[in-house]
């Protein structure tokens, strides 16, 4: 059965008030990371600071939480939070960068991801970023090579499918397979995945780049064998 995502209190975009209301900071206090007595001293030292810093970032310097715990915690349970909320929550960008990003984002035709333009504006690494989506997605996040994909699985499909969807397979383990998603909360992709192996499906997510290039080497390769 699919995990079921962690929902924190509705609350307007871009104009909530970061704290206990924080949706990472009630998520966490819902998992037992943190209690309401670490958050409100977090909150008394954020007071004092001449600038604003997220709560998270706050617990983190006092050893209250760290980034792997709040990885480990959420391993498998998707968060009910905008990307743009939890890369601030977790102290990785600021209030300025965020409304930046947002801005050039409405600006753009067609518009971007708010990732990519974060990534362009050197605000974020890549591999961070993706490490949040898959804390966001509650999917882990894989590093993928050509020796972890199984050649058969590979011809069950059509490289153009692959390439057109940004997806891989890389592993069957009975009724399952695991598949390499360069966008797993893309329906379409998840579809032609679905339509491919009909069985359950075991996500991760892979940087985009990775994917493309694994698609056009074992094409290659395949191509060369025949």
């Amino acid at each position: 059965m699919d995990e079921q995502p962690i929902h924190p209190p509705e609350t307007a975009p871009n104009t909530r008030q970061e704290g206990e209301g924080s949706p990472l900071i009630v998520a966490l206090m819902r998992q037992g990371c943190i209690d309401a007595k670490q958050v409100k001293r977090a909150r008394r030292i954020q007071d004092k600071l001449p600038h604003r810093r997220p709560l998270v970032d706050i617990l983190q310097d006092l050893g209250a939480v760290n980034q792997e715990r709040i990885f480990t915690a959420f391993a498998g349970r998707p968060l009910a939070i905008g990307l743009g909320d939890l890369l601030f929550d977790m102290g990785l960008v600021s209030t300025t960068q965020l409304l930046a990003a947002r801005e050039l984002q409405k600006a753009e035709k067609p518009r971007r991801k708010l990732g990519a333009i974060l990534i362009e504006n050197q605000v974020i690494t890549e591999h961070k970023l993706l490490q949040v989506i898959s804390l966001q997605l509650g999917i882990p996040f894989r590093e993928i090579e050509a020796r972890e994909v199984d050649r058969d699985l590979f011809r069950m499909g059509k490289p153009q499918v692959y390439r057109q969807f940004g997806f891989l397979p890389l592993e069957r383990d009975g009724l399952k397979v695991t598949i390499a998603f360069a966008e797993p909360d893309n329906p379409k992709a998840r579809l032609a995945a679905e339509d491919l192996f009909p069985a359950e499906i075991v996500p991760v997510l892979a940087r985009p780049v990775a994917v493309a290039d694994l698609v056009e080497r074992l094409q290659q390769d395949q191509e060369a064998e025949e």
